[in-house]
């Protein structure tokens, strides 16, 4: 028997804790943890969502977004592509790879590392995978934006002068 894809994995978990995948339940649980209301019901439905949005459902939820195992149940913001796209560029600088070898050896296709490297969303698979490369071995919740400067917002920062 095959394993469940990730978006079989969420929307499990999703219609274990609302009444069966029930619509309002699951848009409700969405806007609590400030995510759109659309992609959770889709996600409930087996349907693949962003990986932004993957990781976020999977976070309120409680689930871990590789594993499926239980985990946590927290909100988090959405994943910072620039994170994953320096990430990317140190690891292929420090390792000396190119993109064929390292997206051979990452277990992605070339177009989508460079999907990466540029800073671009890619599929919740190929992020996945990414995040468990040997090179990279990150949790996909680090990747995610901690400021507001990170959504394109100006911080607030005041500057006392003498």
């Amino acid at each position: 028997m095959t394993s469940p894809t990730p978006a079989q994995r969420l929307g499990e978990a999703l219609r274990a804790i609302t009444d069966n995948g029930d619509a309002g339940q699951v848009v409700a649980l969405a806007r609590e943890y400030g995510i759109d209301g659309r992609l959770a019901r889709r996600a409930a439905k087996n349907i693949e969502v962003n990986a932004s949005a993957y990781v976020q459902l999977c976070a309120a939820v409680g689930i871990d977004p590789v594993t499926g195992k239980p985990a946590p149940r927290e909100q988090v913001p959405e994943i910072d592509w620039r994170l994953v796209s320096a990430m990317a560029l140190m690891v292929l600088i420090n390792t000396s790879l190119s993109i064929r070898k390292a997206a051979s050896r990452w277990k992605l296709s070339p177009a989508a590392l460079v999907r990466l490297r540029e800073g671009e969303p890619v599929s919740v698979e190929n992020f996945l995978a990414f995040c468990a490369a040997p090179d990279i071995k990150a949790k996909p919740s680090k990747f995610r934006a901690r400021s507001p400067m990170f959504h394109g917002k100006q911080a607030a920062v005041q500057v006392e002068h003498p």
